[in-house]
């Protein structure tokens, strides 16, 4: 797992519709796991959360900061199991 793949997820889910549909339809964490995995990334919550954290410092304008908190709650909302 990593925080790479994070930070990859995290630049993939405003431009990949598909995959945040798909994710929504998801009803367990394992279903999102392995959605995920099939995707080509691998990460844990924690991974995500420091990856988010990176993004969302080097963000330079309040759009692309309230677009990277609108992912850390979508992910939050997603993961409510």
């Amino acid at each position: 797992m990593t925080v790479h793949d994070a930070r990859r997820f995290i630049g993939a889910v405003p431009v990949t519709p598909e995959l945040r549909k798909g994710l929504n339809r998801c009803g367990s964490p394992e279903e999102i796991k392995a959605l995920l995995g099939e995707n080509g990334f691998k990460f844990d919550s924690a991974e995500f959360v420091e990856a988010w954290s990176g993004e969302v410092a080097k963000s330079r304008t309040k759009e692309h900061h309230d677009q990277f908190n609108e992912i850390r709650m979508w992910w939050e909302m997603l993961n409510r199991f």
